[in-house]
């Protein structure tokens, strides 16, 4: 989501508002948050298969949060709902990068 156009998936922040959540996600998901002399990317690696974007308007942050189930998902259920039984484990990794 860097500051340009040009590139698929891409999207502007500049002065809007963000609260949205994202599936069907290209493999790996990365957000990208960039201007001209420095960017900050997430990379999900692996277990975080939805996302969320949070940036309200007239803030100077975002939030980008790797998500294992879509929202409500505890409440609407669904086959998006990763279920782990007992003395089993659920892996999930993500990396951030800034340069």
């Amino acid at each position: 989501m860097p500051a340009g156009t040009g590139e698929p998936g891409l999207r502007q922040l500049g002065e809007t508002a963000w609260d949205d959540g994202f599936s069907d996600l290209a493999e790996p998901p990365r957000f990208l948050l960039a201007d001209d002399e420095s960017e900050v990317s997430v990379t999900f690696l692996r277990g975080y298969p939805f996302a969320q974007v949070f940036a309200p308007e007239g803030s100077d942050f975002v939030c980008f949060e790797p998500m294992t189930a879509p929202a409500n998902a505890l409440g609407a259920g669904g086959p998006d709902l990763p279920l782990v039984q007992p003395g089993d484990r659920y892996e999930a990794a993500f990396a951030i990068e800034v340069g």
